[in-house]
């Protein structure tokens, strides 16, 4: 059997290289992940239901979709949860995209918005970034009459960087009201935004968060989207059951009101990106200034770039080149601990001494 032949030009979602030589001990710093780990009352509450496994989980995920209301004070009805975000992306495209269908983003966006739209045929437009930082007139630009979803993502990865919320309010000002507008704000609670989701209420913006970032459940695979009722009526329709496990709900729920640990965890990870960024700086290092639990840095060349990362991983250090977003120059670094992150910096400073 034949697969459909597009589908051949897809490049395959790619992980680091975890091998190491014996001996040596790991560091992942390229996922993202947070490495102050979950609520330990999320965790409680993922134990407490795990004699319950042998029942399906609440399709419409009523507990956690009240909790994430009453948190950002917004209805109910307008939440929809998924196995991660990426899913809900996926659904919303397969909900809304044709083939031929243009979707516009920004240079350096999330990859998976391009992923997604190309599997759907869909032609994928780039408006130009400048320093790394989302430009809405160069989004404005570059939409044209068949242009059928904007994606932003906000804070940006890899970049970090943060569009301002009165900007996309513009945004969505300006655009034309028969093109949804798709705010994903996987990284929000690392930068305090300014909530976006009064925009929901107008029919043709979605906002994207998920559990996976600040929260410490990326293992669990929780994400969540305000979205208008009517959008949501017709994902539910291709949305398969019971997505979202009994326990990764109960996780979720309680980490969703646990804001004191996301406070610390937000305090923490802003501690070690500011010590990071100076060590950077005094290695040489150009680093991006960030608003979420990664760093983006820029070196003189690819090459430079891929003898750091190498070099590293041969160490036990897993950072990631972005070469696929175009950035051969530019290595992403998550945040870990301030120890690992010494051990990270004293490793860099070897390399590059």
């Amino acid at each position: 059997m034949k697969p459909r032949q597009h589908l051949l030009q897809l490049a395959p979602y790619v992980l680091p290289d975890n091998t190491f030589p014996a001996g040596v001990t790991p560091l992942y710093l390229a996922q993202n992940e947070s490495a102050l780990g979950a609520s330990p009352k999320a965790l409680s509450a993922a134990s407490n239901v795990l004699r319950q496994t042998n029942l399906y989980p609440d399709p419409n995920c009523t507990d956690l979709a009240a909790a994430i209301a009453l948190q950002h004070r917004v209805d109910a009805k307008s939440i929809l949860c998924g196995n991660g975000s990426l899913s809900l992306i996926a659904l919303l495209c397969a909900a809304y995209l044709d083939p031929g269908d243009e979707v516009v983003t920004t240079t350096y966006s999330y990859l998976y918005f391009r992923t997604v739209a190309k599997q759907l045929q869909a032609k994928i437009q780039f408006a130009p970034e400048y320093d790394y930082r989302v430009d809405i007139e160069a989004i404005l630009a570059t939409v044209t009459s068949q242009t059928k979803m904007v994606f932003v993502a906000n804070p940006g990865n890899p970049t970090g960087t943060l569009v301002p919320s009165a900007d996309l309010v513009y945004l969505r000002n300006q655009l034309a009201p028969d093109i949804m507008l798709v705010i994903d704000e996987a990284y929000a609670e690392y930068a305090e935004l300014a909530p976006l989701f009064d925009l929901v209420t107008r029919g043709n913006t979605v906002v994207l968060r998920t559990f996976s970032k600040i929260y410490g459940l990326a293992g669990m695979r929780v994400g969540w989207g305000s979205f208008p009722t009517e959008v949501i009526d017709i994902l539910r329709r291709i949305q398969r059951p019971n997505t979202v496990t009994k326990v990764a709900q109960a996780a979720a729920t309680a980490a969703m009101a646990d804001q004191e640990h996301v406070d610390w965890v937000r305090n923490e990870t802003a501690s070690v990106r500011t010590w990071l960024t100076a060590e950077l700086e005094n290695l040489g290092i150009r680093p991006v200034p960030s608003n979420c639990n990664f760093v983006l840095c820029r070196f003189p060349s690819a090459d430079d770039a891929s003898h750091v990362t190498e070099t590293l991983r041969n160490l036990g250090i897993v950072i990631r080149q972005m070469k696929g977003y175009g950035m051969p120059d530019c290595i992403r670094i998550t945040l870990g601990t301030k120890a690992q992150m010494e051990r990270f910096v004293n490793t860099l400073y070897k390399i590059l001494k």
